[in-house]
């Protein structure tokens, strides 16, 4: 029995693409990547510049609120990541200087003492952003 035309077609078709990929496969895995280093810097100085430039991008975040240029999903969500990394850098202070204090900001309903990482007042229960 003789096989239609297209067939040997398709057949063709299939067997130049698995070349093809095999030839591209085996070129990716030739090639170098190069190496990516991480460093991260957790000296005392570099931690307190973080920390100001984030306490600055919170200021700013709420000026542009206020004026109304920041929608309040945004600035709700930005305010949020930019705690948690503040929260973060006074973590690794606290690692890298032992005696060190985290910063304390009073709550805005009660007056008690909230640390930067909190989310909810322990002491009225309102939900910080």
């Amino acid at each position: 029995m003789r096989r239609p035309r297209w067939t040997v077609a398709v057949l063709m078709v299939a067997a130049l693409v698995i070349a093809l990929a095999a030839l591209l496969l085996s070129r990716a895995q030739l090639t170098e990547r190069p190496l990516v280093y991480s460093v991260v810097d957790d000296s005392v100085e570099t931690l307190h510049a973080q920390k100001r430039m984030l306490r600055e991008e919170i200021d700013e975040l709420e000026k542009l609120h206020t004026s109304g240029q920041l929608a309040t999903e945004n600035y709700i969500q930005s305010k949020r990541f930019a705690r948690e990394r503040l929260a973060d850098v006074e973590a690794r202070l606290q690692k890298a200087q032992p005696d060190y204090k985290p910063q304390v900001v009073p709550c805005p309903s009660c007056g008690g003492p909230l640390e930067i990482s909190m989310e909810r007042c322990e002491y009225c229960g309102h939900l910080l952003l």
